[in-house]
């Protein structure tokens, strides 16, 4: 669950923080308001990229020399985290952005231990395993979730085609965890049989 989102020099938002409460959150405004904004920030902060952005620096707001998504959420295990991602234009650069990110377990009110960073020489890979154990969420699940274009789903829901490729890619993915589950639990039975000595 996201318990805050700040969105720095990121689109149309020059610096933001938006509060989310549990349970459902609605989102509305107006056509152009910065609405989907949010959800390629999540989408961003997750992963680094945003499906479409060739790169980063289109995800710049204008003037700005950087840009930064922090996610505070709750994850599955009950802890609460602290995602950081940023990428920031070096000296002299017109359009390589460099990138850096901070996962931090957040304990108590002033007691914030790390977990990943990339100034401590983690990389990107370690980061996305660790946020699809925390989150519980792969990259399939949020592509689908952030880029199911806006007023094809009622549509969707109405029979058409693509609901069976969604319910199929839903399914598949939990039939995979599911026989994951079912493989490990197996490896540590068999971990349990004696050994049969020659």
């Amino acid at each position: 669950m996201i318990k805050r989102l700040r969105l720095k020099g990121f689109r149309r938002y020059a610096d933001a923080t938006f509060e989310l409460a549990g349970g459902v959150t609605f989102i509305d405004g107006r056509n152009n308001a910065g609405k989907t904004t949010l959800f390629l920030a999540i989408e961003y902060a997750l992963t680094g990229t945003v499906v479409g952005a060739r790169s980063q620096a289109m995800l710049l707001h204008p003037g700005a020399k950087g840009l930064g998504v922090e996610l505070v959420f709750t994850g599955r295990d009950g802890m609460t985290y602290k995602l950081q991602r940023l990428h920031q234009l070096p000296p002299r650069a017109k359009s390589r952005l460099i990138g850096h990110f901070t996962l931090k377990q957040l304990v108590g009110p002033d007691d914030e231990r790390y977990v990943l960073s990339s100034d401590f020489g983690d990389h990107e890979d370690a980061l996305a395993k660790k946020l699809a154990e925390i989150t519980g969420i792969s990259r399939r699940v949020l592509d689908l979730a952030v880029h199911v274009r806006q007023g094809e789903i009622a549509r969707i829901l109405d029979g058409d085609p693509k609901l069976d490729i969604v319910l199929g890619v839903t399914a598949a993915a939990t039939a995979n965890e599911e026989m994951r589950a079912l493989a490990l639990a197996d490896e540590d039975a068999a971990e349990e049989l004696p050994a049969i000595e020659a």
